[in-house]
């Protein structure tokens, strides 16, 4: 069985406001890379919110760190990302 080029999990989730002070979702996400190049998470893994069967917009928040999903990930490397 081939091995998945990605491994992630989902390990948290919590509700805080936007910059405009509207509730926002911000989700913990830990990202393997088992592929053979780097890649970032945000490349590698489409992740997607709905509410009542529609997409959310992606939410600018305080206090994560937003680049994070767009740093490259080595091979065999992990790391914890969050995306609001």
């Amino acid at each position: 069985q081939e091995a998945s080029k990605y491994a992630v999990s989902i390990d948290d989730c919590t509700v805080t406001a936007d910059y405009s002070g509207a509730s926002a979702i911000v989700v913990t996400y830990t990202f393997t890379n088992n592929s053979d190049k780097a890649v970032p998470f945000m490349t590698a893994i489409s992740a997607k919110a709905f509410q009542n069967g529609v997409q959310l917009d992606t939410a600018i928040v305080e206090d994560i760190d937003a680049q994070s999903t767009m740093n490259e990930i080595k091979s065999g490397a992990t790391t914890t990302v969050q995306q609001a």
